[in-house]
């Protein structure tokens, strides 16, 4: 099903172009607004914006999985979407009595929709506190969807209006593909390994202008330094895209976009040893390629489609918050979920939130790194971290003073200090890493 809408908020005027399998919910939409145009999708597995240029995973995996099952309206057609249901009993919006029923789809978070007692047709539902009406209810090609929603009292205005429909239109499978970057391996290689310094650490060219130091970040962006970006793009302003071909050893990305950022360049002396001139490999390299780090100083990148798990390899399943990969795990036998963070310096960074519930001993202030974030926090000595198949005694924790603002759900980071001591194999794609012991 494709639909066209014409989205107003706040006096802003945007249209949307958006393109829903029903059988499957994956979707894809394109947002033309007056300050750039934004690509969203959904691959049936990841979330994923493109904006500006950056390709990023969206930050709440389980909203849009939610997102896929409203937009499918799966609630039609229980046979393909095994949601669990269940009955809330009648409820009340804007004055009209509804039937409120609770949809819970696969991976998804619980969304109500509220149906009018009579026809049982959606009249509204709430993910949240947010709660939108239907309105304008249209047959088209056997089905009643509604022409235009809006929020219900109490929630910040807008106004979508569909202006077209059409169902059963015939489109290409790569439109609802996962975006990647286009590599090629100049050797003609199956595989790219190339040197590394401190795990994580690469080098960057971009045709005569480099090396240039680049660290490899599966929680971060794509970025540059501002010198780095007025080099490469002059007159480029902070926090704006830099498009342009890079190399990386015997990887090559063609028409690679950077975010030229102010805050990479307030880090740069203490993550990349006084050099102004850096940058940033973040997710979407993760998303593209299978991505390698190997304790002996290289990281290796393999095409999805041919990458082999090591042999006897023992895997973890990878989730996303915050566009972040996470990990099931524990510390001195507390459960949690952690960050796996190649852009972190640390062994492991535990928010407050889950380190006053262990006995941990006085330690004293440090900083830990992540991506270009100084975060405060002290240093202490935790016991007993597991990870998958790792497990390790005694580790070297900083406990931060605040959980960041914008950091997900989550216990805590595992950084370099323990993933750099041994070979993990990230496959985004797969949702998968692989950890040696």
């Amino acid at each position: 099903m494709r639909y066209r809408t014409r989205f107003e908020s706040g006096g802003a005027v945007s249209h949307r172009e958006s393109l829903v399998e029903l059988s499957t919910g994956r979707f894809r939409i394109v947002e033309r607004r007056p300050n750039g145009d934004a690509l969203d999708g959904w691959d049936g597995s990841l979330g994923w914006r493109r904006g500006r240029g950056l390709l990023v995973l969206a930050a709440d995996q389980k909203q849009i999985a939610t997102a896929a099952y409203m937009k499918a309206r799966g609630y039609f057609f229980p046979g393909r979407w095994k949601a669990d249901l269940r009955l809330l009993g009648t409820r009340t919006v804007e004055g009209r009595a509804v039937d409120a029923i609770e949809a819970s789809p696969p991976g998804g978070s619980p969304v109500e929709l509220y149906l009018d007692t009579g026809t049982h047709v959606p009249l509204a539902e709430r993910y949240g506190s947010t709660v939108i009406v239907y309105e304008d209810y249209r047959e088209t090609g056997g089905l009643r969807l509604p022409r235009r929603s809006r929020p219900s009292a109490g929630s910040p205005p807008f106004v979508a209006e569909t202006e077209e429909v059409e169902l059963d239109v015939e489109v290409s499978e790569s439109l609802f593909a996962l975006p990647a970057l286009e590599t090629s391996f100049t050797d003609g290689a199956p595989l790219a390994s190339i040197p590394s310094k401190g795990g994580s650490f690469v080098e960057g060219r971009f045709g005569e202008a480099g090396p240039f130091p680049f660290l490899l970040d599966s929680a971060g962006f794509a970025q540059l330094t501002p010198a780095l970006a007025r080099r490469l793009a002059e007159g480029s302003a902070p926090n704006t895209p830099v498009t342009i071909d890079a190399s990386f050893g015997t990887l090559a990305i063609a028409s690679m976009t950077f975010l030229n950022s102010p805050g990479l360049g307030g880090v740069a002396a203490s993550v990349f040893e006084g050099r102004s001139e850096a940058g940033v490999l973040g997710v979407e390299t993760f998303l593209s390629l299978v991505v390698r780090l190997e304790p002996g100083g290289s990281v290796v990148f393999f095409r999805p489609e041919e990458f082999a798990p090591p042999e006897n390899a023992r895997f973890l399943p990878l989730s996303f918050e915050g566009g972040k990969p996470v990990v099931d795990g524990s510390v001195a036998g507390k459960e949690g979920r952690f960050i796996l963070d190649t852009g972190s310096n640390a062994e492991l960074t535990l928010f407050p939130e889950f380190a006053g519930g262990l006995s941990l001993p006085p330690g004293e202030p440090a900083l830990s790194i992540n991506g270009f974030m100084k975060l405060p926090g002290t240093r202490t000595k935790a016991a007993a971290l597991v990870v998958g198949p790792v497990a390790i005694d005694e580790v070297s924790a900083i406990v931060l003073e605040r959980k960041p603002v914008d950091a997900p759900p989550v216990s805590g980071i595992v950084g370099m200090g323990v993933l750099g001591k041994r070979a993990v194999t990230f496959d985004f794609r797969g949702r998968k890493v692989f950890l040696g012991d």
